[in-house]
């Protein structure tokens, strides 16, 4: 067996990062963060978590990931309830 590539660059937090809860007034540093990420798209942006459930009803969960106070990441869940498959 091979060994596993070496990411092409490592992030390295010089304090611990924090995983939240994404707050009201902090929709606008999302948008911010998927605009200004070179992979993100509208899929990303705060508002598809709204169209999904105005859609079909689930509801989302918006988490962040800061150091300090920059933001280092996000993860959107949606909480599907499906008759057939469950939770």
């Amino acid at each position: 067996m091979g060994t596993l590539p070496q990411p092409a660059s490592t992030f390295v937090a010089e304090t611990p990062v924090e995983i939240s809860i994404l707050s009201e007034n902090d929709r606008p540093k999302w948008n911010q963060y998927v605009e200004d990420h070179p992979d993100g798209t509208f899929f990303h942006l705060y508002g598809w978590g709204e169209v999904i459930k105005s859609t079909y009803g689930y509801e989302s969960i918006y988490l962040v990931a800061r150091v300090g106070e920059r933001v280092v990441g996000l993860a959107l869940f949606v909480d599907v309830k499906a008759p057939l498959l469950g939770r």
